[in-house]
């Protein structure tokens, strides 16, 4: 004989409970990421392809960002102090995160803005730098901003 009434039966989460399955299932979402990222970090060949890509990828870059076509050339025989001096490693890096930040926010366009803008920061910064460097005055209220906030057997 067919039942006759169907009795249905519901559990509610309360907010805390749902925030712990949330936590549970995003640990478990990392996990599932981190793990084969991990497992190929410790493969030795796998690291080497790896940085070996991104020595050619980062070449291909250097190539297309409009340095000397001979680069490679020019730099085989600097330290790499002069290199960093050369390359003004701090406008790459930073234009490079803000092109990648751009990206995200305004794809092509936004990528181009903000490979700019990063870069523009860098010189912005190093500015600052050498005219702060170049003033008494800073220097002076640098060294008063230090020893009125440094404890005493910290002051200078």
């Amino acid at each position: 004989m067919p039942p006759d009434q169907v009795i249905r039966h519901e559990i509610v989460l309360g907010k805390a409970e749902r925030e712990l399955v949330r936590n549970t299932l995003e640990a478990y979402q990392f996990k599932s990421y981190s793990t084969p990222i991990v497992a190929g970090l410790s493969d030795v060949t796998f690291t080497a392809t790896v940085a070996a890509l991104l020595g050619l990828t980062i070449g291909r870059i250097l190539d297309d960002v409009g340095l000397d076509p001979n680069w490679r050339d020019i730099i085989s025989a600097m330290t790499p102090e002069e290199v960093k001096d050369w390359l003004e490693t701090q406008n790459i890096v930073l234009g490079g995160i803000g092109a990648f930040l751009g990206f995200f926010v305004g794809g092509p366009l936004g990528a181009a803005a903000g490979g700019v803008l990063g870069g523009a920061v860098a010189e912005g910064g190093e500015y600052v730098i050498e005219e702060a460097n170049k003033s008494a005055t800073v220097q002076r209220f640098i060294d008063w901003w230090l020893t009125l906030n440094l404890p005493d057997w910290a002051n200078p």
